[in-house]
């Protein structure tokens, strides 16, 4: 039996204190996140020679506005997306096979003003999953949501299954930001969020401590910047060993050493993975064992598609 999302985010905590509160939540004071500032030329970076080519799994015909893409670890071959902002608040199970639709989750208690990604956190056999309410194309919202929740097992009894999340705000230490990728860190536990910047992406993070204990609004720490502009999407690998962000045009890959810190990894300079550039309009990206899945916005009449990227 697997235990309930609340129990196992909030510990100790009762369920009730999971609940909205008013107080703000602080970083952990042991934190010890080096600050970081990245230096390289996207447009000359070499390509990794880790990856094969793009497969063309098949038109993803039940969505139109992709923008969130994770692997699914209790349903073998299967992956998670969602709409963007504006539409209805459901989860697609996506079969890999050949991009079909396996089931669609309603999620309960939520609003999806400008959903844009979705990520992992896997441990000890239990599998959770956050989806980000990050989204703010024109900088006014004054506060963002994560639905966090035990990703659901795959059951064709159930017609119309639903999800009940549970809900962390959260703010920016600054100002308000548009963010497109989210990503949760295997080796911590931490949650990584890359804004969507016209000339650069700022990276803050809500680290592990403030998501299990966190009763009121978390306040993010920024831990760095990044040379890149227009990030929609981004993954960390189970392992933790690889570290990307997807642009329109580009997937961008760091490869981290054993028990290199996140901040030293960025400082690295990175390599281009192989990408097809038939997304009309690439918003999704998701790392899974043997390679990773790429999946773009429906535009002008053209349905998105599937792509596969395999591990050489």
């Amino acid at each position: 039996m697997r235990l309930s999302l609340p129990i196992i985010f909030c510990g100790l905590i009762a369920f009730s204190s999971c609940n909205k509160g008013s107080d703000k939540v602080e970083d952990d004071p042991s934190s010890t996140t080096d600050f970081f500032v990245a230096s390289f030329d996207k447009d000359s970076l070499e390509f990794s020679n880790l990856f094969n080519p793009a497969q063309d799994l098949g038109e993803v015909d039940f969505l139109s506005e992709a923008s969130g893409l994770v692997r699914s670890h209790y349903n073998s071959n299967f992956i998670w997306t969602h709409n963007d902002g504006g539409n209805m608040e459901e989860l697609f199970l996506v079969d890999t096979e050949d991009a079909s639709l396996k089931q669609r989750y309603f999620i309960q208690n939520s609003s999806n003003l400008d959903w844009e990604d979705i990520s992992v956190y896997y441990s000890s056999g239990f599998s959770y999953l956050y989806v980000g309410d990050v989204g703010d194309n024109f900088g006014i919202r004054n506060g963002y949501s994560l639905y966090a929740f035990e990703e659901p097992s795959y059951d064709s009894a159930h017609s119309n299954p639903s999800i009940i999340p549970r809900r962390i705000d959260f703010v920016y230490p600054d100002w308000q930001k548009n963010c497109e990728a989210i990503m949760v860190d295997p080796l911590s536990g931490d949650l990584i969020f890359a804004t969507k910047g016209f000339s650069k992406t700022e990276i803050f993070i809500a680290n592990a401590f403030q998501l299990n204990s966190a009763v009121g609004e978390i306040i993010l720490k920024k831990i760095g910047e990044l040379p890149l502009k227009n990030v929609t999407a981004g993954d960390i690998s189970q392992d933790g060993k690889f570290i990307s962000l997807r642009t329109y045009n580009d997937l961008i890959l760091w490869v981290r050493d054993p028990g290199e810190s996140l901040s030293k990894a960025f400082l690295k300079t990175p390599k281009r993975l192989p990408y097809n550039g038939l997304e009309p309009q690439g918003e999704a990206f998701c790392w899974v064992e043997n390679g990773y899945y790429t999946l773009g916005e429906k535009v002008s009449g053209l349905k998105p598609k599937l792509f596969f990227y395999s591990k050489k």
